[in-house]
């Protein structure tokens, strides 16, 4: 009984392979969206002139202060030149874009406070600070990661290293 049933399952295995084989119908339209690529942040400190062009929710005047102004060496430094420019809302869309990189084990709570999370700022602080320190990056999603989802806490993640 056993091998008549493997030679029905490999003949069904080679019919759906030969299937594969086949061109498309021209009406055959696909039936899964593809999966849009995450966006990387931009280190604001290293980004040239033309990437920054880029970062479509910035004027040209933000784009000439934040050039002229690098080196940042915290968010609040950048933060400091954004808001002379940009209302709150129009801070969090920048802010989604171009960034200063955070260590994980020594950033201050004012500066985890302006990274873009699905967390609260103030949690987002407690919480950072709470498992330090990090021995790597794959510790940092880990313990975060009790708080957010996957993609929220790839997009988190880059806002922050291990040193």
């Amino acid at each position: 009984m056993f091998k008549p049933l493997m030679i029905s399952a490999a003949i069904a295995a080679a019919t759906a392979l030969s299937a594969c084989d086949s061109a498309p119908a021209a009406n055959d339209a696909p039936t899964a969206k593809p999966v849009a690529a995450a966006k990387s942040l931009i280190n604001i400190n290293t980004v040239d002139a033309y990437q920054l062009a880029g970062v479509e929710v910035l004027t040209d005047d933000m784009q000439d202060s934040l050039l002229q102004n690098r080196p940042f060496t915290t968010p609040r430094d950048l933060h400091a030149v954004v808001s002379e420019q940009a209302d709150a809302p129009l801070q969090i869309l920048i802010y989604k874009e171009l960034f200063v990189p955070l260590d994980a084990n020594t950033a201050d709570e004012e500066d985890i406070k302006l990274v873009p999370s699905v967390l609260d700022a103030k949690k987002l602080a407690h919480e950072v600070d709470e498992y330090r320190p990090y021995a790597d990056m794959k510790q940092f999603k880990r313990e975060l990661g009790k708080y957010m989802g996957p993609s929220d806490i790839e997009a988190l993640s880059q806002y922050f290293y291990v040193d």
